[in-house]
């Protein structure tokens, strides 16, 4: 299975971005991070537990994920069974997107910038039965 994290630009902080990441990558999904224009995340240290920050800081693979961020105008929702939506802005480009996701019954968890995404995440995994 492959999930799609869509970073808004508005999104305060990528506040639980690296947690969500696990959270899927540990299920066993392909997760592929992006944002309009690409670039890179870089969540604040101190939103990070301890040992999350510790795997991350060891863990290269997922360094570059959020150093190489996929430029949500080259994403198509085909190639992905659900997503989840961090920051929930204003870009048309990532509400069509997700717009598309949910006319093929894919599910799309949304999450406000002041919310935490973890429950978000893993009703995200429930529904996709994993």
């Amino acid at each position: 299975m492959r999930i799609l994290i869509i970073l808004s630009s508005d999104a305060e902080s990528s506040a639980g971005l690296i947690e969500a990441y696990y959270l899927f990558r540990d299920a066993g999904m392909d997760v592929v991070v992006s944002a309009i224009g690409g670039g890179s995340a870089s969540p604040p240290a101190a939103t990070i537990s301890s040992e999350v920050s510790q795997r991350f800081k060891s863990d290269r693979d997922a360094r570059d994920v959020m150093n190489d961020l996929v430029d949500l105008g080259s994403v198509c929702a085909d190639d992905f069974d659900a997503a989840i939506w961090f920051g929930a802005g204003t870009e048309l480009r990532a509400g069509a997107l997700v717009k598309r996701l949910l006319a093929a019954a894919k599910p799309v968890a949304v999450i406000a910038p002041a919310n935490a995404p973890a429950p978000a995440a893993q009703a995200l995994l429930a529904a996709l039965g994993r």
